[in-house]
């Protein structure tokens, strides 16, 4: 898997599918992609454990005897998905979690990958990131001087209308 953002992985970090542990991080290493953005990918080598999903006897198992290439096209158009976890809020220690998320977006690093590679996709932090970026871009745009003048000139007219004699007037009459 690869990641477009600083990770918090080290080597050994529980990779899980729906909570239960099917391997551990392998290595983790940062990539040049040769393109503006991003520039660097984290490159996240996983170690899996085949079987770790038990069938009952009479279910076949989809993939024995596949390729780990196989297994990976399979998986991919179920809609598998890795996502980073916290594992320690204290620490800031992550682990990799993967589910079917079909309609979640899947992120590929289109680089030439050393081993199969299964798609992730981006954490409610980093949604909410891009959400807050798009946002301030937006408010970058605005013409936020001719704003700020039409308040003045709004505060003005409502103070001069506020102490105005027959304004002042009424209010003791009544």
């Amino acid at each position: 898997v690869f990641f477009p953002n600083p990770v918090g992985l080290r080597a050994g970090a529980p990779v899980t599918f729906r909570g239960i542990k099917i391997g551990e991080v392998a290595e983790v290493k940062a990539v040049l992609t040769g393109k503006p953005a991003p520039l660097i990918q984290i490159e996240v080598v996983l170690e899996l454990i085949r079987d770790v999903v038990e069938a009952p006897p009479g279910v076949p198992r989809p993939f024995a005897g596949r390729t780990a290439a196989d297994i990976a096209k399979t998986l991919i158009e179920r809609g598998i998905r890795g996502k980073l976890q916290s594992q320690s809020l204290l620490t800031g220690q992550k682990y990799v979690d993967f589910d079917f998320l079909p309609g979640e977006e899947a992120r590929f690093s289109g680089l030439d990958p050393r081993y199969p590679e299964l798609p992730t996709t981006p954490t409610a932090m980093e949604k909410m990131g891009d959400k807050f970026e798009q946002f301030f871009d937006k408010l970058a745009e605005l013409p936020l001087d001719e704003m700020m003048e039409d308040i003045r000139k709004a505060i003005r007219s409502i103070r001069e209308v506020a102490e105005a004699p027959e304004v002042r007037g009424a209010i003791r009459k009544a």
